[in-house]
């Protein structure tokens, strides 16, 4: 049986799940059906904005971690699995009718990794995690 603090710390995860899985129902959206954006590279700000947030959840999973090397090194998990993740977000958008795998893309993704890292390592060197992380 998972004892309650492994519960506790599973829960922290979820948001990271579904929001992974969120990103890609968004991605299967067909062209088509998707609204046009009259505002030039909105395209881009939604991708940055959008992967900005999956790196807070993902560095908040990994910091709950039970597995050491995941919790300590958060910030390379997340940055390596936003940037693959990335990169499988765009080469899955090939295969949806209307949509196409585009570079612009992925560096906006990219980008939203970097400045998500930025935005948590900043709230978390103000303290705002501390009650979080003593449930390790």
């Amino acid at each position: 049986m998972i004892g309650c603090d492994s519960m506790k710390k599973f829960w922290w995860q979820v948001p990271a799940i579904l929001y992974t899985i969120l990103i890609f129902l968004l991605s299967s959206i067909s062209q088509s059906d998707i609204p046009h954006l009259r505002f030039r590279l909105l395209d881009k700000w939604v991708h940055f904005v959008e992967f900005a947030i999956y790196a807070g959840l993902l560095m908040l999973a990994f910091r709950m971690s039970n597995r050491v090397t995941l919790s300590e090194k958060a910030w390379i998990w997340t940055l390596g699995w936003g940037t693959i993740y990335a990169g499988l977000d765009e080469i899955h958008q090939l295969y949806v009718p209307g949509r196409d795998c585009a570079f612009g893309d992925y560096a906006a993704d990219i980008g939203g990794i970097l400045i998500g890292l930025v935005i948590y390592y900043l709230i978390e060197k103000r303290g705002v995690f501390h009650k979080i992380y003593e449930i390790k």
